[in-house]
């Protein structure tokens, strides 16, 4: 995600509610992915609030997804 470095969060444009769970423990969240940064994701949850996690906080699935989804963005796609 080194485009975002120093720029502030990488805005994604807003995708599907996705049940995201933790690297460890058996948290989850269903949320819209909102931003991206190097090191937090921000989430939108279905009742509307939003929530900034630690990006190393999530699985290695949601993690990848969440840097895909940014980069995809960040090109403009």
């Amino acid at each position: 995600l080194n485009s975002a470095a120093g720029q502030g969060p990488v805005v994604v444009a807003s995708g599907p509610m996705r049940t995201l769970r933790a690297l460890f423990g058996d948290f989850k969240v269903e949320a819209k992915l909102v931003a991206v940064n190097e090191d937090n994701v921000t989430l939108q949850k279905r009742d509307g609030k939003t929530i900034e996690v630690s990006l190393e906080k999530l699985s290695d699935f949601d993690q990848r997804y969440a840097r895909r989804e940014a980069a995809k963005a960040a090109k403009g796609n």
